[in-house]
Parts: structure tokens; sequence; C-alpha cells
């Protein structure tokens, strides 16, 4: 559903509920970090960046990450420009074949409701790029892929956008701003934190 920039106070992903101090009074989706512990369908959805792809697994939260979701705890999914960011090396290739894609969409009135389908979110890019490239008029490729990336997180309801380009998506006041937006971007090593402190999970990755 469309923000309604008019009025805040509501929630960007459901537009009915009232941002409460950790989650909409509606969907329960969280604005602050204790929030995870009371969003009903659970912190599970994971978006990574083309820079997560970790195909050395030298990344020891990534190496988490990827085993919780080989455990079907979590699930791991890419943007679509995760393909074209991830060209021009054999690894990072074969590595990037192994991550689903987003699934399908659903929009009301205009399509069918799939088995794998999740009902459009909210189209937030001018949102996005407003916080991620302020006062930048044309974007680069890159800096385009990046709007994509999150955008396309949000439309499909994803929960942690997870990356390790702080400067693009956690810089300044971009973290907090993106999370008024009800996007959550956060370095690996964080995800593991909220996973744990949502689950307890132990952080041994069995290697």
């Amino acid at each position: 559903m469309p923000r309604d920039d008019s009025d805040s106070s509501k929630c960007v992903h459901c537009g009915v509920g009232e941002v409460g101090p950790d989650n909409c009074s509606a969907c329960t989706w969280p604005y602050s970090e204790k929030g995870w512990t009371k969003f009903r369908l659970g912190l599970r959805r994971i978006t990574i960046d083309t820079n997560c792809i970790n195909s050395k697994g030298r990344s020891s939260p990534l190496n988490l990450l990827e085993k919780w979701a080989g455990e079907k705890k979590i699930e791991i999914q890419k943007s679509t420009p995760f393909f074209a960011e991830a060209q021009g090396n054999l690894r990072r290739q074969a590595k990037e074949k192994q991550i689903p894609g987003h699934p399908p969409l659903f929009f009301l009135d205009s399509s069918s409701l799939g088995d794998a389908a999740v009902l459009a979110g909210p189209d937030l890019r001018k949102e996005i790029q407003k916080i991620l490239f302020p006062g930048v008029t044309a974007l680069s490729v890159g800096q385009e892929r990046d709007v994509q990336h999150l955008a396309e997180h949000v439309r499909t309801g994803g929960h942690l956008f997870v990356t390790m380009d702080t400067s693009d998506f956690m810089l300044g006041k971009k973290e907090k701003k993106l999370r008024c937006l009800g996007v959550w971007a956060v370095t690996p090593g964080k995800a593991v934190e909220l996973l744990v402190s949502v689950y307890g999970w132990s952080q041994d990755v069995g290697i």
C-alpha cells in the first residue's frame, strides 16, 4: 500500500496501523530492535547485497546465516541487480546461482495469488533514493542498483537487508531514516545479533 506522507504516524508496510515505539499496531512490523520479538511473521526473510556473496566462506557472520538458511530457519534471497553485479568472477557467479530470488508479487484485483507469491508492498523507490543519494538527480548505474536492491526488498516484504556497504546504506543518518521507512539495512554481524536476540540460536557454525 502506498505511503501517505501526510501522516507519518501510519505504518509504511500496511498503511493502516499506527507506528508505536516498537511495532505497528496492525501488522506488528518492527520499528525498533525490541519489536522483532513481537513481529508475528517472525524474523525470517533475509535479502543479501552482492557484496555478501561470501564465495570463499571467510565471513563468520555470513557463514552463520548460510548455516541457518540450510537448516530452513531463515531464507536468504537476492534482488534483480544481484546477477549483473556478480559477473566477472567465476566463484561469485557460481555462488550467485545458488541464491534464490525474491518471490513473485501478487497485486490486488490484477493477478492471481500463487503458492509462492506475496502481496506486493509499497513502492518506495523515490523515498529510498532521497535517503541514499540526497541531492543527486542523475544516478550512476551503481547507485540505481542500490536503490533497486532496497526497493525490491521492500516490495516483496523482506525483513532484513544485509550489506557490507555501510557508506551507501548506513553512513550518517541513512540507517535511521531507512528504519523510519520500515527498511532494516544491517551488516552481517548485526543480522546475526538480531537473530540470536530473537531466537537464542547457537553461534557455532559447526565447521
